[in-house]
């Protein structure tokens, strides 16, 4: 009796245990409403550091805690036993090397993807995290969209058969927060354009279970004429990027990625062709009619930032039950991979097959 006594109480203290979270960096398309005690579960955000202190502050307001602090070296010198994860939401060029230091101070980590602004950086980090076994998940938020998960459980539950072909569209305003540094044979600049590619590819590989083989790309830039020679080896301001990643078993996926478009909504669609069956998903503002015994009612549906909360769910739930999140760090590696492979095709003009 009292054995049993015992275990219930363990479960249920372990079922009321808080993960710590603290934020690092800030992403203004980030919504703080996620972590409203009464949406996100088993979790709480107990420190923000970021480089403006004013912003710090005005955010940690609004999530719930006065613990700031203006760089991640202060965060963890000061803090290091007030928290037990960590959001990163930083620049890509420091993403990787964030990860690593997160690992060396045992915290479990979600950073906003790309995990890298480059293959082997995120094969470091990767790999740090291992060495430290702790938990390492990259925010490839498409994967949480309710309509894109509804496409993967039709694959996965066998209606649509084998993934054939993918086509997915995703054009966006212009590109004010990853504006394309002035030389173009640069570091910071290869950057920006796997910022660009990198979550378009992690959902084609998410939906087709693996890497592409073969990857061809090509790009240009809506302001300018551009030559289509194979010499012109530099990307310039190019707003307009296309992609064909040939899979294993004859799957095919087609991604065209603009950031040319008016001031104005974004637009972004996905269909899938299976051997069986054919499904398609989108981020319109869908009109539903609810009937309820008289004339229908009509409903505007809206995505929200629901997606957005399942993703920080999925971390939280993934420290409580000690296993890998739904996009591991070798996930993240992968997109940067192949992201890196759509940028040589695109500067050789010729395809790129991976091993």
């Amino acid at each position: 009796m009292w054995t049993h006594h015992l275990l219930a109480t363990e479960i249920f203290l372990a079922s009321k245990t808080m993960i710590r979270l603290a934020v690092v960096g800030s992403n203004p398309s980030a919504p703080i409403s996620i972590f409203d005690p009464g949406r996100l579960l088993r979790a709480t955000c107990v420190a923000v550091a970021h480089a403006d202190l004013a912003g710090a502050r005005e955010t940690a307001t609004a999530l719930g805690t006065r613990v700031t602090f203006t760089s991640w070296d202060q965060l963890v010198q000061q803090h290091a036993e007030g928290f037990d994860a960590v959001l990163i939401q930083a620049p890509l060029e420091s993403r990787a090397e964030l990860v690593q230091q997160a690992a060396a101070a045992g915290k479990h980590v979600l950073v906003e993807g790309p995990l890298a602004a480059s293959t082997d950086l995120a094969d470091q980090a990767t790999e740090a995290c291992q060495a430290a076994a702790v938990h390492l998940m990259v925010g490839h938020e498409m994967r949480f969209l309710p309509s894109n998960m509804a496409v993967a459980q039709a694959l996965k539950s066998g209606r649509l058969g084998e993934p054939a072909l993918l086509r997915i569209h995703h054009w966006l305003p212009a590109d004010t927060t990853a504006t394309f540094p002035p030389d173009p044979t640069g570091d910071a600049y290869h950057a920006v354009t796997i910022g660009h590619l990198a979550g378009e590819i992690d959902l084609a590989n998410w939906l087709f279970q693996g890497l592409p083989t073969r990857v061809y790309g090509k790009a240009r830039s809506s302001s300018t004429v551009q030559s289509d020679s194979s010499s012109d080896t530099q990307l310039k301001d190019y707003d307009y990027f296309q992609l064909h990643l040939a899979y294993p078993c004859d799957g095919m996926a087609l991604i065209d990625r603009t950031t040319a478009l008016p001031a104005g909504a974004n637009y972004f669609s996905l269909s899938l062709i299976g051997t069986t069956g054919a499904a398609y998903a989108d981020d319109h503002n869908n009109m539903h009619l609810a009937y309820r015994g008289g004339p229908p009612t009509a409903i505007r549906g809206v995505q929200g930032d629901g997606h957005l909360l399942t993703q920080v769910q999925e971390f939280v739930d993934a420290i409580h039950e000690d296993r890998d999140p739904v996009v591991t760090g070798r996930d993240g590696q992968a997109a940067v991979r192949v992201a890196e492979a759509a940028i040589e095709s695109m500067m050789t003009g010729r395809p790129v097959v991976l091993d």
